[in-house]
């Protein structure tokens, strides 16, 4: 009796301080629990799941994050797809990326190439290139050739060299571009698409987001509803970081919880409601809490705890120092100017080292 009571007092106390301090918080912690208890999946499985009702399943990540490469890689091997369509490769590279994915052996030197000409020009980590070798890999085990995986890539022919180190664009110009990107990214998975086949979708959170117009996923929404599905991985949101506390307030259910990796839909649970108005999501009229920015949600562990990804050996070489050493230098993943190509990779390998 002693112990059920101060666990009770403990649950209160717990309740009431998060309340006290949070933007989102409505409803006793103890709720958010019953329900994750309630909801057992892993996100493995909760991904995997999402096919039996929807065709195109949408993965919004933090970019260069370890674990969450690894969940996509994991998903691809598992998963009832006839496609899988990925921000990081350009859609003019999806012929030559599936050749690769397609051939008897894996070619790791002709798919890093592709990563080489993506439109970063230091997208050279060794989980991304897992990402293509787990496509690989499940169309290795597969009989008949017809099954096979395709990869569409979805990205234009945009240049992150060009915005940081060339001439500089106007507001306008940069709109345009980002406009005629998502415009790319929507054709090329519909190029594809037919009603009841199967696509995973792996791209930045920002491009998931559905009831923002003209944001890919928004598109895709629009035009085929209950057939796309989206699902937002965990991730300190942007916005006023003295202010916003939603992300935070999710971590101290999740602790609460354990820290279970776990993956569930939101629309139907106590995270319906949260809202932060310092979230800058959130300063869109139509995003009046999170269930209008994720339909589905995947936590594995705590933000701060994600590692990095870790950088490909030798992936910069003459082809690509240039624009890899500028952009280098105004993201600041660099601290001094490498005056060869071997330098630029130990300085690069030292910030994405994986850990």
């Amino acid at each position: 009796m002693k112990t059920t009571i101060l666990t009770l007092s403990f649950f209160l106390l717990f309740s009431w301080s998060a309340k006290a301090q949070s933007n989102c918080f409505e409803d006793s912690i103890q709720n958010y629990l019953h329900f994750l208890k309630a909801n057992q999946q892993t996100p493995e499985q909760y991904i995997a799941s999402k096919w039996e009702e929807h065709d195109i399943v949408i993965v919004g990540e933090v970019h260069q994050k370890k674990e969450y490469c690894e969940l996509i890689a994991k998903a691809i091997e598992s998963a009832p797809i006839n496609y899988f369509a990925t921000e990081f490769v350009k859609t003019s590279n999806s012929e030559r990326i599936n050749q690769i994915v397609t051939a008897k052996e894996f070619d790791r030197i002709k798919a890093i190439d592709i990563l080489r000409d993506y439109t970063w020009p230091i997208w050279g980590f060794e989980e991304y290139l897992n990402i293509i070798y787990s496509v690989w890999n499940a169309n290795s085990k597969m009989m008949d050739p017809k099954h096979h995986i395709q990869i569409i890539g979805l990205d234009s022919e945009w240049s992150q060299y060009n915005n940081m180190c060339g001439e500089k664009q106007s507001a306008m110009d940069l709109f345009k571009q980002n406009k005629k990107r998502e415009e790319n990214m929507v054709e090329a998975l519909k190029a594809k698409y037919i009603p009841g086949s199967k696509i995973m979708v792996h791209i930045g959170f920002a491009h998931a987001l559905f009831n923002f117009k003209a944001r890919f996923a928004a598109e895709l929404y629009s035009d085929y509803k209950e057939s796309v599905f989206q699902i937002c991985l965990h991730q300190q949101f942007e916005g006023d970081p003295k202010q916003m506390t939603i992300s935070k307030d999710i971590e101290k259910i999740m602790e609460a919880n354990n820290n279970t990796p776990i993956g569930f839909d939101v629309e139907s649970s106590p995270f319906a409601k949260i809202y932060d108005p310092s979230c800058f999501y959130f300063k869109v009229p139509q995003h009046k809490c999170l269930k209008d920015i994720a339909m589905g949600y995947i936590f594995l562990k705590p933000y701060s705890k994600l590692r990095i990804v870790t950088w490909i050996p030798d992936f910069i070489n003459e082809s690509n120092f240039k624009e890899a050493k500028c952009v280098s230098q105004k993201m600041r993943f660099i601290k001094t100017e490498p005056q060869s190509v071997q330098e630029l990779n130990e300085q690069l390998s030292k910030y994405f080292k994986g850990k």
